[in-house]
């Protein structure tokens, strides 16, 4: 499947969504990282951008977290190539 293919698909399950939780279970699913490294991944800045808080939740727009999820899995590809 392609990237873009990927990626529209991901727009389709997610375009209901506002945002979503860095501890969100589906988001953990959608890439296997715990909430810890994704946290880690911020501090660091390599995580998604846009981050911002609900409440004392961190959440990702949609869209930025859709732009950085498909950017670690082409790279990812890249290497496995």
């Amino acid at each position: 499947m392609s990237l873009e293919k990927i990626k529209q698909s991901l727009e389709q399950t997610l375009q209901n969504r506002p945002y979503i939780l860095r501890i969100d279970p589906f988001r953990q699913q959608l890439d296997g990282l715990s909430p810890g490294v994704i946290a880690n991944m911020d501090s660091a800045g390599t995580g998604p951008e846009g981050m911002f808080y609900v409440g004392r939740k961190a959440a990702y727009e949609i869209s930025q977290y859709i732009e950085w999820l498909v950017g670690r899995m082409a790279s990812h590809r890249k290497e496995v190539s």
